[in-house]
């Protein structure tokens, strides 16, 4: 699990317990302030979605984490072995 579907994990279990118990909601928004406006449930709509978002996080990294390829370089850029010299050579 990532760390990102870890921390969901916890609110949705706080969620679902907000939930179950009602009561729970004046001790819980202190904490998570949504609760004193009737937030509870929100995770039921969201666990849905929670699993494909993280597929798409997860794939962006991995996009992110793979270098391009370099593009080739043309002969005139290509650096010389050899530096100026000075004085010249005869």
């Amino acid at each position: 699990m990532s760390g990102l579907s870890d921390v969901v994990a916890v609110f949705g279990f706080i969620d679902q317990a907000v939930v179950a118990d009602p009561g729970l909601g004046p001790k819980v928004s202190p904490l998570l302030p949504g609760y004193d406006q009737g937030a509870a449930g929100w995770y039921q709509g969201v666990s849905e979605w929670i699993p494909s978002a993280l597929r798409q996080v997860e794939r962006s990294d991995e996009a992110a984490a793979t270098p391009e390829p370099e593009a080739p370089v043309a002969p005139s850029a290509a650096p010389t072995t050899r530096g100026p010299t000075w004085p010249p050579r005869r």
